[in-house]
């Protein structure tokens, strides 16, 4: 049954997705944490400053990544969570949050000490300046329930800098852009030259 009630709870939902309050923008100036966590058939990892979320990701695993060691499934966990948000974190430093405690000392080991598909993992991780710190599971709602409910059909992946020209804005958030734009001379020259093409001379 689909009513005036079920109508208006759906409108609700599709302003509470819509509202900055669900999603935060992301501020290189504040510090960045990667929540992490691995299950028997899935990733997932969630992107926050400030205890706010600013994306979330997750992966189901293939038949092989499903036979890995646990903590070979926790590191690749950090790994995935890392080259996913890679865009965001690249060149700062960041925490990785993760719930199985021996990756903290294997991260801070010689290479050589970790097995051969831990350190093909870690290898991945040296292009990124982050610290692994352990927090307990049950503080770890947003990754844990992400890596329990994967998609089980196979999906090609969406690259995140592709899909910021999709992002959808609340209408009060869509007015307020519109407005800042107007407002900004440089963007009022680029509108310009978008619309009535650039000029033949500098």
């Amino acid at each position: 049954q689909w009513n005036h009630e079920q109508d208006k709870a759906f409108s609700r939902i599709k302003d509470i997705i819509c509202n900055a309050t669900t999603l935060a923008y992301f501020d290189p100036n504040q510090p960045v944490i990667v929540q992490v966590d691995a299950s028997q058939s899935a990733l997932g990892a969630a992107l926050t400053q400030n205890d706010r979320v600013i994306a979330f990701a997750s992966k189901s695993l293939t038949e092989t990544e499903k036979r890995y060691a646990n903590i070979e499934r926790e590191l690749l966990a950090c790994v995935f969570g890392a080259e996913r948000f890679s865009q965001y974190v690249l060149g700062k430093q960041f925490v990785i949050e993760s719930d199985h405690r021996p990756l903290e000392m294997i991260s801070k080991k010689n290479l050589r000490a970790a097995p051969a598909r831990l350190q093909r993992m870690l290898l991945r991780l040296q292009r990124f300046d982050y610290v692994i710190q352990y927090r307990p599971g049950k503080e770890m709602v947003l990754a844990d329930s992400l890596s329990r409910l994967p998609i089980n059909r196979p999906s090609e992946e969406i690259p995140l800098e592709v899909c910021v020209s999709l992002i959808q804005f609340s209408r009060k958030r869509l007015k307020e852009l519109k407005e800042a734009t107007k407002n900004d001379a440089t963007l009022n020259r680029l509108m310009k030259y978008i619309l009535q093409g650039f000029p033949e001379k500098r």
